[in-house]
């Protein structure tokens, strides 16, 4: 009214403020976004409904590791993550992943969706402050429950996970390291807003129906249920299958609708979100399997968020360990936060910014991840990747293939698992990498010697010949550590 004194608090002025400039970065990189977005379409060739669709290697998904500086001052010790941090994610209507998908009427419909708007501010002040949330409560026991016994039957099929070691995404090699990473995982397919895969990086199939979820790989589909051979030697998969991921489905429909529908209007960093990837199912077996410190995407890979939950029964101690291990904004101060992984809990973190780890776990210890694309980053990784092809896609997958085993054999001791301590190589072990060089492929030598950091190919194999046991050693070491 005119004439009238308003007074705005601090706090809800500084609110305004990060909403605004979240809107006004929204609306800025709309334009930019769908003009990167033609790019890409026009030069993977893909400009029609009916071309064809470019498959992005699934080892975006490995890390990059921190490396330990030993000039840098000593890490404070760990906490535990303080209750201030936590934000509960439930009311009496129930939880928030229910909330998210159950359809409410009236009154009830304008009380939840404005809780929901609360508690996606209070997460996202969270995450700005410190660069990571914490959710207690998104879904319930009983969810966890269901959602476990849905795992639990692809049991059999999860395979040991694998790092990405190289010097960038171009040059490497895809292994599998167990003292660095000692999870085994499944890839769940399907549930997204867009079927564009190269919008999120696709870890396998993409089932047909709206919403679907379903196992990635086509041999763990056919395992869990009958199929056929139809038209055109195309094998079907039973409907039965299809089925049997409800939980899952509405956990990963939750999930979305609340950074989609609320995060990205809330946190500035989020406002260019436009997809996410596939599920990643993990468990660690215990026997302190963990996961040593790394940053997800430091490779502009387009992963702006990374979303983990947790799917441990009830009854998860310290003793357990397993914990999330980040370091947030003020890690230099506090040092790093451990979360528990309790079941039906998120966290939450950047995924280009915060170093985190799982420490050792000594119980069966279940998690899923997904991660959330930045669009215009995704598109531009998109584009970086189609330029690098060869030509020669069938050769270039032999020489990756090539240059995957022999790293993993110059990794295995005589005992045959990774040897990341750099212990000494006898003469028999040094003359059998040698061998092993000599017979790489000119594109697996080139691969190989990029990852190694050789000046050519010619130095490469010349210094595989001639390695000690104490070029070995370093050789190792520094291959675990590289990202």
């Amino acid at each position: 009214n005119e004439g009238a004194n308003v007074v705005i608090s601090p706090v809800a002025k500084e609110k305004w403020v990060k909403l605004a400039e979240a809107q006004q970065t929204k609306i800025a990189n709309v334009l930019e976004e769908k003009v990167k977005k033609q790019q890409a379409l026009v030069e993977l060739g893909r400009a029609s409904k009916g071309g064809k669709v470019e498959k992005m290697s699934t080892h975006a998904h490995a890390p990059v590791f921190d490396k330990e500086d030993e000039n840098s001052e000593p890490q404070l010790p760990s906490r535990f993550c303080p209750g201030e941090l936590i934000v509960s994610a439930k009311n009496s209507s129930g939880c928030l992943s229910t909330l998210l998908t159950k359809a409410f009427k009236g009154s009830e419909k304008r009380r939840v969706k404005q809780f929901v708007g609360k508690k996606a501010e209070v997460v996202a002040d969270k995450l700005m402050d410190n660069s990571f949330a914490v959710m207690e409560g998104f879904i319930l026991p009983p969810k966890v429950v269901e959602l476990r016994s849905e795992i639990d039957g692809l049991q059999p099929h999860f395979t040991p996970s694998e790092i990405w070691v190289g010097k960038g995404a171009d040059v490497g090699a895809q292994i599998s390291v167990p003292d660095v990473r000692g999870d085994k995982v499944l890839w769940m397919c399907g549930g997204h807003k867009e079927v564009d895969s190269t919008l999120f990086d696709s870890a396998g199939v993409q089932p047909k129906g709206r919403g679907a979820i379903e196992p990635c790989e086509m041999s763990v589909k056919v395992a869990l249920g009958k199929s056929k051979v139809g038209a055109g030697g195309v094998r079907k998969i039973a409907a039965s299958v299809m089925g049997k991921f409800g939980a899952l489905k509405q956990v990963l429909e939750s999930l979305d609708k609340f950074v989609f529908g609320e995060l990205t209007k809330k946190d500035p960093r989020l406002a260019r979100i436009a997809s996410r990837s596939d599920a990643m199912l993990a468990v660690y077996p215990g026997g302190g399997s963990r996961f040593q410190k790394h940053v997800d995407n430091t490779a502009n890979d387009g992963r702006r968020l990374t979303v983990l939950l947790y799917l441990n029964l009830e009854g998860w101690t310290e003793e357990k360990g397993g914990f999330l291990r980040v370091w947030g904004k003020d890690s230099a101060k506090v040092g790093p936060t451990d979360v528990m992984p309790l079941g039906g809990r998120v966290a939450m973190f950047y995924s280009d910014e915060v170093a985190h780890e799982v420490t050792a776990a000594h119980d069966k210890r279940y998690a899923m991840t997904v991660w959330y694309y930045d669009g215009v980053e995704r598109n531009e990784a998109v584009l970086s990747a189609k330029r690098l092809e060869t030509g020669d896609e069938k050769g270039d997958m032999e020489a990756q293939a090539e240059a995957s085993a022999f790293i993993k054999q110059t990794l295995a001791g005589e005992a045959g698992e990774g040897d990341l301590t750099g212990k000494s190589a006898s003469a028999e072990e040094l003359r059998r990498i040698g061998v092993l060089a000599s017979k790489l492929s000119p594109k697996a030598v080139k691969m190989v010697a990029g990852i190694c950091g050789a000046p050519s190919e010619e130095y490469f194999l010349e210094a595989a010949n001639q390695l000690t046991p104490e070029s070995l050693a370093e050789l190792r070491v520094g291959l675990a550590k590289m990202g």
